[in-house]
């Protein structure tokens, strides 16, 4: 089972870089217990996370916005 949710882990919202993989991150929980919401109102389906938070390398490589919110994932929670 997930250490941040019933159903989800602080490792699926991680910049998928080599450079980012062992730093902590900061992930939005209020973002993650909607994710459990939703994830109870489609019938307990599992949802797949392709882009948690990114740094700004990775943010560039994958063409996002310069103000894009993967960028340090909400700020609510260092995992």
């Amino acid at each position: 089972m997930g250490d941040l949710t019933e159903h989800f882990s602080a490792w699926e919202f991680k910049c998928p870089c080599s450079e980012c993989k062992k730093k902590k991150i900061h992930i939005n929980l209020y973002l993650v217990e909607k994710l459990e919401e939703i994830r109870e109102a489609i019938g307990n389906l599992p949802i797949s996370i392709t882009s948690g938070v990114r740094c700004k390398a990775e943010n560039k490589r994958v063409g996002g916005s310069t103000n894009s919110p993967h960028i340090g994932g909400g700020k609510d929670e260092e995992r």
